[in-house]
């Protein structure tokens, strides 16, 4: 009788681990991104699974410039992967074309950004770079 109402405890713990939704993670917030002579942020909006937001990039001691003009305007959109990485599409503001990024959350406070795919032309957007949360 033990082993039965042990296997029954099992097999529902089982079906229950399975059927929960895995957490989302939250990638929202402004970050932040700083070399010598660099510059990049995001600010990035989250709801559910959807990041929505837009990048600023001042490259070269402020002679190469990547920003958004208007701060409402969206230059990235993606969605979440799984527990940890994002995948967006960005725009430059250069070159007015897309390319592919991953943001992976490395923890609440410290994000990671690596371009999978380059914007074909002239953009300013740092290939890889660690932000922190402000």
């Amino acid at each position: 009788m033990k082993l039965k109402l042990l296997l029954a405890t099992c097999l529902l713990f089982l079906l229950f681990s399975f059927s929960l939704p895995k957490s989302i993670p939250n990638f929202e917030g402004n970050w932040n991104g700083e070399t010598k002579t660099s510059a990049f942020s995001l600010k990035l909006e989250q709801k559910n699974n959807q990041v929505t937001g837009n990048h600023c990039s001042v490259q070269k001691s402020g002679d190469k410039i990547d920003c958004v003009e208007d701060e409402s305007e969206e230059s990235l959109f993606g969605s979440v992967q799984n527990d940890t990485y994002v995948i967006v599409t960005f725009k430059s503001q250069i070159s007015l074309n897309s390319g592919t990024a991953k943001i992976t959350k490395i923890d609440n406070n410290t994000i990671d950004w690596q371009i999978l795919t380059k914007p074909k032309g002239e953009y300013q957007i740092p290939n890889h770079i660690i932000l922190e949360k402000e």
